[in-house]
């Protein structure tokens, strides 16, 4: 008669086979059936994590469903903004309109300097009427070939004068 049973084929290190044939000896039981046994002894921990998987999923679907309202939300806004905007412009007399930067130009046709009244990248102050240029951030300058004033005074005793050191010949000051 055959099992009833639900069966599944493993695939197992030959260290674990060599270990599972010895206890299966030892034991006079099937190989088959230790491992049912060590399964069945283990099946709280695999329901537990059957349980913490499902939430898990449960919480994945509820952040992509909020992700996408949130993306529906600021689409609208962003939508409602561009058309107010719109409807603004319209709405600004025959010199306003809209500026290169593309903000809003008052009624005088006249801009403020960009970033009047703002503090630069290095805090600074803006000049007014003058456009702030666009700041480069570089690595600083070597001081390759530069020598130190250490390497000035150690090479003294070998005939390099130091800077306010008379001159031993002819008599002057100065520095080498």
């Amino acid at each position: 008669m055959p099992a009833t049973s639900p069966r599944i084929t493993v695939t197992i290190t030959d260290e674990l086979s060599v270990a599972l044939k010895r206890l299966s000896q030892l034991t006079r039981q099937s190989q088959s059936s230790l491992v049912g046994e060590l399964l069945a002894q283990s099946l709280p921990v695999f329901e537990r994590m059957v349980q913490l998987m499902e939430a898990v999923s449960a919480i994945n679907e509820k952040v992509d469903k909020s992700a996408k309202s949130i993306r529906e939300g600021m689409d609208a806004a962003h939508s409602q903004l561009e058309a107010t905007l719109m409807g603004l412009e319209a709405l600004l007399p025959e010199g306003g309109g809209a500026t290169p930067r593309g903000g809003l130009l008052p009624a005088s046709g006249v801009a403020p300097p960009p970033g009047a009244g703002q503090l630069g990248t290095y805090g600074e102050t803006v000049r007014h009427g003058a456009a702030a240029p666009p700041v480069a951030v570089t690595t600083p300058m070597s001081n390759r070939g530069v020598r130190s004033s250490r390497r000035a005074q150690t090479q003294g005793n070998r005939g390099v004068k130091k800077v306010g050191e008379a001159s031993e010949v002819g008599g002057g000051h100065g520095a080498v």
